[in-house]
């Protein structure tokens, strides 16, 4: 029988698919006395019984009083990733174009001849002809915007260690501070011995390796700025975007 330590935390990574899941989970991998256990895109709350101290899982659930209440009653922690949604528009499509062709919507896109169509249609969603639905088993998938707004509830909860993507890559002194959040978040004794945080914040940061990644594209910041052209920018805030950026502090207005 597996012997667990109790005292150790519990630890579910959530995020928006694309938002820097696999870099996170790296970081906290590098925690020597944590074991990944890999996880799902959608976790039920009787799953959630099978995280035990010490485990790290993730999952993209989005926000829901029945599930953050389930969490908190398992004691289960939680560090939430986001990103500009921009830039989870940019990598969503070239992850769906090049390694994620077998699901529905990648096999839809890979019937739109040019990529600037293909990022569009992930802004916008679509719900295809009957004749593509049968050719491609896709009957529905939702604008990116929909999409979003449940999951970046989570940055609104209490009791969680919400991050983005942005403060882990800008810079080395914001990673750095970044990951202290996150190492006392976990292990709130570490905040009286810095000494010992600082330990472990060179552990978790040492064990980032991009190339283990099967996910990882470019890793860039603003790759969005390449890549949409005016149809993606009216389309991105006709269907609220620009509010949401707005909102989580990526611009201060909706003239970008």
């Amino acid at each position: 029988m597996e012997m667990r330590n109790t005292q150790l935390p519990k630890v579910l990574v959530l995020s928006l698919p694309k938002s820097g899941t696999n870099l996170l989970i790296q970081l906290l991998r590098g925690i020597p006395s944590l074991t990944y256990r890999g996880g799902r895109d959608v976790f039920t709350l009787q799953q959630l019984e099978l995280i035990k101290p010490g485990d790290i899982c993730w999952a993209h659930n989005r926000y829901s009083v029945a599930f953050h209440r389930k969490l908190l009653d398992s004691n289960i922690k939680v560090v939430y990733i986001s990103r500009d949604l921009r830039d989870v528009a940019v990598s969503f499509t070239h992850f769906l174009e090049k390694v994620h062709t077998k699901p529905a919507f990648a096999q839809y896109l890979s019937l739109i001849p040019t990529h600037e169509e293909r990022l569009l249609t992930v802004i916008k969603g679509v719900r295809p002809a009957k004749v593509l639905a049968e050719k491609t088993g896709l009957t529905k998938q939702p604008n990116l915007i929909d999409q979003s707004i449940p999951s970046y509830r989570w940055r609104e909860q209490k009791g969680i260690c919400a991050v983005t993507f942005e403060e882990l890559m800008k810079s080395e002194r914001k990673r750095n501070r970044t990951v202290k959040k996150i190492a006392s978040y976990l292990f709130p004794e570490l905040i009286m011995n810095p000494v010992r945080r600082k330990n472990r914040v060179h552990q978790m940061i040492r064990n980032i390796d991009p190339q283990k990644s099967q996910t990882f594209r470019s890793g860039n910041i603003g790759d969005w700025k390449k890549e949409f052209h005016a149809v993606h920018k009216d389309t991105f805030k006709k269907l609220g975007g620009g509010a949401l950026l707005v909102q989580h502090g990526y611009e201060k207005d909706n003239r970008w």
